[in-house]
């Protein structure tokens, strides 16, 4: 049998070496009076980390535990670090997290959420293909990103500033106008704010688009998609809606849905909050939501807003109120008619977050 892996314990006992490669149950032994003079020699390629090839035979031992007796050992690419292994445990504990590979040698736990993690992006790929969406993809680098008061991070190119995409809503709605009809896209986004335990300022979005629909068929739909992915883990997941102007009237603060342990829709948003939604049959607010998985939020969407004269005039107003650049391109796409539609951005990073109950920095690898 041949086995390439890496050596993540080992122990040595008499004329006897036991160790044990990742990701294979089996334990490998290496016996003196096989190699006799050749003993040390393969002694010294056991080794925290390396990765082997080795070839043996499987026999059980005294307890009926399946082994396996090594006849030969190559080292295929040799660790120059000194590891820890099970026998001698890792004094600093922080150091697991501060670098991947440790993370990643160290802690299955770890190592099987990040695993899920592309499970869960590939299963969400196969749902929208299924549903004939068309998976495109849009600049990161923008001249303006208008649309959200969040702070942008921006590069400078011939003393002009390009701006990293705080999301791809503005080219995907451009696509809408060009003809598309059913869009997603999966990529990175970046916000300049203060990290924590539930936010990067680089993080991985969802954002899909369709046209003839509203916000009411895309809480249906992101509710499926939601549903299907706690199933793949065997999980089941139940929700509630409530108004925006009801959480006021009753707690004066929508704050307080970030403490609520349950799957809260909150729906029809102010349109100071919301300038690039339709304006619902409640004057001042909009057909929108925001989707609550406890106290966390994972998505947001609503029917979009494609009345030009509308839609320029709230940029103007959000121009006055933050200093924001209005995006001219995308009110001359508007002028040319934007087909009535509805989008959603899901945040990936939190909603894996949400399926397995874990803080961020346990569902991205790179910090």
């Amino acid at each position: 049998m041949i086995f390439v892996s890496r050596i993540k314990e080992k122990r040595v006992i008499g004329g006897i070496c036991f160790f044990k490669l990742k990701k294979i149950k089996n334990q490998f032994i290496i016996k003196k009076n096989i190699f006799k003079e050749k003993y040390k020699k393969n002694l010294k390629k056991i080794f925290i980390g390396n990765i082997c090839k080795i070839e043996g035979i499987l026999f059980k031992n005294n307890k009926n535990a399946k082994c396996i007796l090594v006849k030969k050992i190559k080292i295929l690419s040799k660790n120059i670090l000194k590891l820890p292994d099970k026998y001698n445990k890792i004094k600093d504990k922080k150091i697991i997290y501060k670098k991947s590979y440790f993370t990643m040698f160290y802690n299955k736990k770890k190592y099987n959420i990040i695993k899920k993690r592309f499970l869960i992006i590939n299963f969400i790929r196969k749902f929208m293909n299924k549903r004939n969406f068309i998976e495109v993809e849009t600049p990161i680098l923008n001249k303006n990103n208008c649309g959200s008061d969040v702070k942008e991070f921006f590069v400078k190119k011939k003393k002009k500033k390009l701006f990293l995409r705080i999301s791809p809503e503005i080219n995907l709605k451009k696509m809408l106008i060009c003809g598309f009809d059913k869009i997603y896209e999966i990529g990175k986004n970046f916000r300049n704010e203060n990290n924590s335990n539930k936010h990067k300022d680089e993080f991985t979005m969802m954002e899909f688009y369709i046209n003839n629909k509203n916000y009411k068929w895309n809480m249906l739909f992101l509710r499926e998609i939601i549903i299907n992915i706690f199933k793949l883990f065997k999980k089941k997941i139940f929700f509630k809606k409530i108004k925006y102007s009801d959480i006021i009237k009753k707690y004066n603060n929508i704050d307080i849905i970030k403490k609520k342990k349950s799957t809260i829709f909150v729906t029809h948003f102010p349109i100071l909050e919301t300038p690039l939604a339709k304006e619902s049959k409640k004057k001042g607010y909009t057909e929108s939501f925001e989707l609550y998985i406890n106290g966390i939020e994972i998505a947001n969407g609503y029917t979009e807003l494609n009345k030009y004269k509308e839609q320029k005039k709230r940029f103007l107003i959000q121009k006055k109120n933050n200093n924001k650049k209005v995006d001219k391109l995308f009110l001359e796409y508007m002028k040319f008619g934007m087909p009535p539609s509805t989008g959603c951005g899901i945040g990936i990073d939190r909603l894996i977050m949400s399926v397995f109950d874990k803080k961020i920095n346990d569902v991205i690898l790179f910090k």
